[in-house]
């Protein structure tokens, strides 16, 4: 894939450059963080860049943070309201409480018996 993509970087028209950064799920990479950066091939393109994960580059004066991880998708995950609690929600739980406990207390009065 590395190969693929350095080709592409060396092709026709290719002005810029492209940075690899590597990721947690990748199936060739430790699923470690913070990741060192992947192995360029022998004769990869200069313009081809492989950084750590997470990195820092300087794009003329603005600096850019890279990192693979979904941020945005983790605290989505963690901002999700509860269900508020309703009177039937509540009767609900309160019922299947009482039927443990007495299911308990039953068990309870067969063992000494």
């Amino acid at each position: 894939m590395i190969a693929r993509v350095a080709a592409y970087a060396a092709g026709p028209g290719a002005g810029g450059r492209v940075a690899l950064v590597p990721s947690p799920a990748d199936a060739h990479a430790d699923a470690v963080f913070p990741q060192p950066p992947l192995a360029l091939p022998p004769g990869a393109p200069r313009n081809l860049l492989s950084l750590p994960n997470p990195a820092t580059l300087r794009v003329n004066e603005l600096v850019v943070g890279v990192a693979t991880p979904d941020v945005l998708k983790h605290l989505a995950g963690q901002a999700r309201p509860r269900p508020r609690p309703t009177p039937a929600r509540l009767g609900a739980q309160l019922g299947w409480k009482v039927r443990e406990l007495e299911s308990r207390v039953q068990a309870g009065c067969r063992s000494l018996a």
